[in-house]
């Protein structure tokens, strides 16, 4: 693997990216993952609950 997805496979930052900045990261791809369920569900929920014929 190569660039930024071998980074990410071997668990190896990027040149100039600090610890704190990493730990960071993982926090922001949490938090930006869960956004992305709940908006998932609330399409879902919207589509369930639409009135039928617009």
């Amino acid at each position: 693997m190569n660039g930024l997805r071998g980074q990410i496979a071997t668990r190896r930052r990027a040149p100039g990216v600090t610890t704190d900045m990493d730990a960071r990261f993982k926090v922001l791809g949490r938090e930006n993952r869960e956004l992305w369920q709940a908006n998932d569900i609330l399409r879902e929920a919207l589509a369930f609950f639409a009135p039928i014929g617009g």
